[in-house]
């Protein structure tokens, strides 16, 4: 599921044709963690800061977690058309770790 948000977020984002007022409102259900493929956390806690800071805001929700090949997950990404130019962002310098944590499988 993850993996078709990346696809069809450029497609919302980059809409030409479409006041920046239309909101896209896409619900996906599938799997939200899997092997291969990025996770919802992963998306929600790294994709979406990372974006946030060129100026991209997206709403993207976790309705239901779904395991693969366990398919009964789902979320809902809400989007509307970016405004340009972007937020130029700096990434040559690494930022302080606040924490690290280690956790062990059992």
């Amino acid at each position: 599921m993850n993996l078709i948000l990346q696809m069809i977020l450029p497609s919302i984002l980059f809409a030409k044709n479409e006041p920046n007022e239309t909101e896209y409102v896409v619900n996906m259900k599938g799997g939200t963690i899997g092997n291969w493929a990025p996770s919802y956390l992963s998306v929600k806690y790294v994709l979406q800061p990372m974006l946030q800071q060129f100026n991209i805001n997206f709403d993207y929700a976790l309705i239901k977690h779904g395991f693969f090949p366990d398919l009964r997950g789902s979320c809902k990404l809400t989007a509307k058309p970016i405004q340009f130019p972007l937020t130029p962002i700096n990434l040559s310098e690494r930022g302080k770790i606040h924490s690290i944590e280690f956790h062990t499988v059992s």
